[in-house]
């Protein structure tokens, strides 16, 4: 009897790999949005301080 060949696998064991990829790099990407979108502006105080910026110029980095 021949041994059964590998790359005739089913393809949902492949289909199974890559789900999980993308739903990894989906998460990542999540993780960054929610980072910017909370971290960032909850420093501009300190920004302020350490950089001498204005209201408005500190306004300008939050909105680009």
């Amino acid at each position: 009897m021949s041994k059964p060949n590998p790359a005739l696998s089913p393809p949902h064991a492949a289909a199974g790999n890559t789900a999980f990829g993308v739903l990894l790099a989906v998460s990542a990407a999540h993780l960054l949005n929610d980072a910017m979108q909370s971290v960032v502006p909850s420093m501009f105080p300190l920004f302020q301080q350490q950089m001498r910026l204005s209201y408005a110029r500190s306004d300008g980095l939050l909105s680009r």
